[in-house]
C-alpha cells in the first residue's frame, strides 16, 4: 500500500510541475454549422488540443464548457455564431468558458479532433434535439467529467471569426478556397472509441488494503444512417479481491444480464448496449441502458427503475453502481410535455455485498438475527423467469409549466431488495431456523417537481410504494409484514460562482406501521454537498454528509481531485461512518478508509 501511495504521489508531483510551465492557449477560431440529420454543432480551434468539458445549467436552459488553460482570441463576435439549437453563445460570468443558451432541451456530444492539413486542433460540441430522459448528458448537479470521441468535421460554416485572429503557429497555413468543404465523414469517422481507465487503492481500519483495483470501462459509439449504436464495456480487476462477489455468477442477475466472467479478482461485461433512433415524432432507445428518475444524493426515492450493486454500500457514484437492464424506452411528445414508456423484460435485481465483506449489511432493521445456538437453512431467493410476465413497466410524464420542470412517475415493479421470509421448525431432533427470501410486487406513484431562480434550484421528489416488506418480531408471521410506504426529498441548490451548496431533506412513513417492526414509523435524513473548483478549474474539493435524524448516524464522502490534462485527474478521498449497529451508516462504523486514485479518459 506504502508503495502505491508513493507512485501516486510521485506522478501527481509530475503533473503539477508539468502544468506550472504550460502557457495560456489561445482559442483563435469558433464558428458554428447545422448538420444534415438536424445537429446543431459548434467548433473551437486553436493550435494545439484544447482541454474542454461541459456541463447543463438552469434544469438544461444552457449549457457550460468550461476551458481551463484557454482564452478566446480578441475579436471573436460571438454572437454571430447564434442559430439552430443555439440561442445565444458568449462569455461566461467568470471568463472561465463559453455559456450556450439554448433553444430548446438538447442531448449534447463533446469531443476533441486532431490537427491535418487543412485544419488545427478542433472541440467540437453537436447538440441533438432530444428528450431529456433519454439522453446521457451531465446536469447541474453532477460532477463536470470530460467525454473523448473521434468525430467527423462539421459540414456546413454559417460563421466564423475574423481573419485578423487567426493564430498558425503550428501548422501551415491554409487559403480560404481550400477550407469552405470538407468531406462526408467515412464509416471509419462513424466509428469512435472512447472511455475511462481508473486506478485505486483504498485502506480501511478494518482491512489494511481494503482493494487495488483497475477498472477499463470502453465504449464505441456507431453512427448508422438512421439511427446511433452505442456498447459500454467493464473490465475489474481487483487485486485484493476483499469485496466480492465469489460467485461466477451472482443471482441477482437475470440470464441475459449476467457478467462473461466474475470473481472477486476478475469482473468482465457488457455494461450497457443500445440503439438511439426516431419514430416519427418518438424517440426510441432500444437495449441495455440505464433510467435515470430522480436528483437526490445519498439515498433514492424516484430513481428505482435499474438496481444497484451495494458491493461497496453506497459510495460509488450511482452511474456506476446501477444494473443496467434490456428494455424498451419509448418517449413521444405530449399534451405540450414529453410521454416515456419503459418495458422491462429485464428481472435483474440489486446486488448485495457478499457476507464477511466490508460492506456485507449486519443492521437488525434489514438482516434477521439468529439466536445463539440455533442452526439455520439459508436459501436463494426465489429466482424470477424474466419476460413480460415478471417483467416491470413504467410511465412518465414531464412537462414544463410556469418556470417548473415536473413530472408524473408509474412503476409497477418488483420491489429489488428480497423479502426476508422466515421460519422456525423442529426436525430431526433439533430446531431449525430457515430463511426462505423472495421478490414481491409494488405499485410506485410519484412527481417531482425543480424550478430555478438567479442562483437557487429547489427540487423535490415524492413516490408512495403500494408494498414495502420490514421485518418483524412476529416470527409465527413469518418474520415479516408489509405496509405501504411514502417516501419523499426537499432539496436547494445554490450556485456561487465555481462552487455549489446543496441542502436535502429526505422523510418517509409507513402507513399501516406495527409496533414489532424493528423500525421506526416515520424515519428523517438531511445532507449537505459542498462542491468547490478552483485555480481555474484545475482543482475540485467535494464534500457530502448525510446524517439521520432518528437513529444518530452519518456518512461523511471527501474527494480532493486535481487535473494533470483534459483527461486525466488525480484524486484522494476519505469515507468515514459513525453511529451504533442498528443505523444504515452506523452498521459500517468499523469501514473508515482512505482513497487514492487515478482516472484517465481514452
Amino acid at each position: 500500500m506504502r508503495s502505491a501511495i508513493m507512485c501516486f504521489a510521485a506522478l501527481a508531483a509530475l503533473g503539477v510541475c508539468s502544468t506550472a510551465f504550460t502557457q495560456t492557449l489561445v482559442i483563435d477560431e469558433a464558428r458554428t454549422g447545422l448538420q444534415s440529420d438536424g445537429r446543431t454543432r459548434l467548433v473551437l480551434e486553436a493550435a494545439a488540443p484544447i482541454a474542454a468539458t461541459a456541463k447543463l445549467l438552469q434544469d438544461g436552459e444552457k449549457l457550460q464548457i468550461s476551458l481551463p488553460g484557454s482564452v478566446l482570441a480578441d475579436g471573436l463576435d460571438l454572437e454571430s455564431l447564434s442559430g439552430g439549437l443555439i440561442a445565444n453563445l458568449s462569455t461566461a460570468t467568470d471568463d472561465s468558458g463559453l455559456l450556450v443558451t439554448l433553444a430548446k432541451p438538447v442531448s449534447y456530444d463533446l469531443f476533441p479532433v486532431s490537427a491535418d492539413d487543412n485544419y488545427g486542433y478542433r472541440t467540437v460540441l453537436d447538440l441533438r434535439a432530444a428528450p431529456a430522459s433519454l439522453t446521457t448528458v451531465q446536469t447541474l448537479r453532477e460532477t463536470p467529467a470530460p467525454q473523448w470521441f473521434v468525430g467527423g468535421p462539421e459540414t456546413q460554416t454559417v460563421a466564423k471569426t475574423p481573419p485578423k485572429t487567426k493564430r498558425t503557429e503550428g501548422r501551415t497555413p491554409v487559403p480560404e478556397s481550400k477550407r469552405k468543404s470538407e468531406p462526408e465523414p467515412t464509416w471509419r469517422d462513424r466509428l469512435s472509441l472512447s472511455g475511462t481507465t481508473e486506478l485505486l487503492a483504498a485502506s480501511s481500519k478494518a482491512d489494511d488494503v481494503q482493494q487495488i483495483t483497475m477498472q477499463v470501462e470502453p465504449r464505441w459509439d456507431m453512427d448508422l444512417s438512421f439511427a446511433r449504436l452505442v456498447a459500454i464495456g467493464r473490465l475489474r480487476i481487483d487485486l485484493a479481491g476483499k469485496l466480492g462477489p465469489y460467485a461466477q455468477k451472482p443471482a441477482n442477475y437475470s440470464a441475459s444480464n449476467s457478467p462473461f466472467y466474475n470473481s472477486e479478482h476478475i469482473h468482465a461485461s457488457l455494461r450497457e448496449f443500445y440503439l438511439d433512433m426516431d419514430w416519427g415524432r418518438a424517440v426510441l432507445r432500444l437495449g441495455k441502458q440505464q433510467v435515470v428518475w430522480g436528483q437526490a444524493d445519498g439515498i433514492k426515492v424516484l430513481d428505482v427503475v435499474n438496481p444497484q450493486s451495494f458491493r461497496e454500500f453506497i459510495l460509488d457514484d450511482f452511474d456506476r453502481s446501477r444494473i443496467p437492464l434490456w428494455m424498451v424506452n419509448i418517449e413521444h411528445p405530449f399534451l405540450g410535455g414529453d410521454l416515456q414508456w419503459l418495458l422491462i423484460p429485464d428481472s435483474s435485481t440489486h446486488e448485495l455485498a457478499d457476507p464477511q465483506t466490508p460492506f456485507a449489511v449486519s443492521a437488525p432493521r434489514w438482516v434477521p438475527q439468529v439466536p445463539e445456538g440455533l442452526a439455520t437453512e439459508i436459501n436463494e431467493p426465489d429466482q424470477l423467469d424474466g419476460g413480460l410476465k415478471d417483467g416491470d413497466t413504467g410511465l412518465r410524464f414531464r412537462h414544463f409549466l410556469a418556470g417548473w420542470d415536473v413530472s408524473l412517475n408509474y412503476l409497477y415493479h418488483y420491489d429489488d431488495f428480497p423479502v426476508p421470509h422466515q421460519a422456525v421448525e423442529y426436525t430431526n431432533n433439533r430446531w431449525l431456523g430457515r430463511l426462505n427470501p423472495s421478490f414481491a410486487r409494488s405499485h410506485l406513484v410519484g412527481a417531482s417537481a425543480s424550478t430555478a431562480f438567479a442562483d437557487f434550484t429547489l427540487r423535490a421528489e415524492i413516490a408512495r410504494e403500494s408494498e414495502r416488506w420490514y421485518l418483524s418480531r412476529d416470527i409465527a408471521g413469518g418474520g415479516v409484514a408489509a405496509s405501504p410506504e411514502l417516501s419523499a426529498v426537499i432539496g436547494l441548490d445554490w450556485r456561487v460562482g465555481e462552487g455549489l451548496l446543496s441542502v436535502q431533506w429526505f422523510g418517509n412513513t409507513l402507513e399501516d406501521y406495527r409496533r414489532d417492526f424493528y423500525r421506526e414509523r416515520h424515519e428523517q435524513t438531511v445532507s449537505a454537498l459542498v462542491q468547490q473548483s478552483f485555480m481555474n478549474e484545475l482543482w475540485e474539493l467535494r464534500a457530502l454528509a448525510l446524517y439521520s435524524l432518528d437513529y444518530k448516524d452519518s456518512l461523511l464522502q471527501l474527494r480532493l481531485k486535481y487535473w494533470l490534462d483534459s483527461n486525466l485527474e488525480v484524486f484522494v478521498g476519505a469515507d468515514v461512518f459513525s453511529g451504533t449497529q442498528n443505523g444504515l451508516f452506523g452498521q459500517f462504523s468499523e469501514g473508515d478508509r482512505v482513497l487514492l486514485g487515478m482516472r484517465a479518459g481514452f
